[in-house]
């Protein structure tokens, strides 16, 4: 369910229940871009049963299904929350699919509504991010997560670079 809370009359009205196609059981938070609407993921449902991307418009009430997750290429089942770099796209992580089965780095342009894979996660980067949202840094760079996969299969930490969309592996975790 997606609802907001009035603190000055203590009240709260629903907006949208998350239901089959629109997705269901919505992950991380809202994101409140740059363009004034939020942005959020869902685990599954959709058309493929593989979670959604949408936006909530607060002025209107309105949520656009903008993304609907597939396995075998773009990735399913998001995690986490979504990101607004600097550069005003959106970033997230679907914690499996892709061509290696072990979940996807994506962007979406919210003016253009172009959905992108940014990196396919593997057993040898890592893969499966499942521990953690990203997180922006004042370097510039998008950091993440990724719980298996690596070295030592123990997961690593990777830097991901929005302006030129390089990929580097960090740390290979070793238990």
């Amino acid at each position: 369910m997606l609802f907001s809370y009035d603190t000055n009359s203590n009240s709260w009205e629903k907006h949208i229940d998350f239901i089959g196609p629109n997705g269901a059981y919505p992950e991380g938070s809202l994101v409140l871009a740059s363009n004034g609407k939020m942005y959020g993921m869902t685990r599954s449902g959709g058309a493929n049963n593989d979670g959604t991307l949408f936006e909530f418009d607060p002025a209107t009430s309105v949520l656009t299904t903008l993304v609907h997750f597939e396995w075998t290429t773009i990735g399913d089942e998001p995690y986490g929350s979504l990101l607004e770099a600097s550069n005003g796209k959106l970033y997230g992580m679907t914690s499996s699919g892709g061509i290696y089965n072990g979940g996807t780095l994506f962007k979406f342009d919210p003016d253009s509504n172009i959905y992108t894979v940014e990196v396919l996660f593997n057993d040898t980067i890592g893969c499966m991010p499942e521990a953690g949202s990203l997180t922006f840094a004042d370097n510039g760079l998008i950091y993440g997560v990724l719980s298996k996969g690596g070295l030592y299969n123990y997961g690593t930490l990777f830097e991901f670079n929005p302006d030129s969309s390089t990929f580097t592996k960090i740390i290979d975790f070793d238990n």
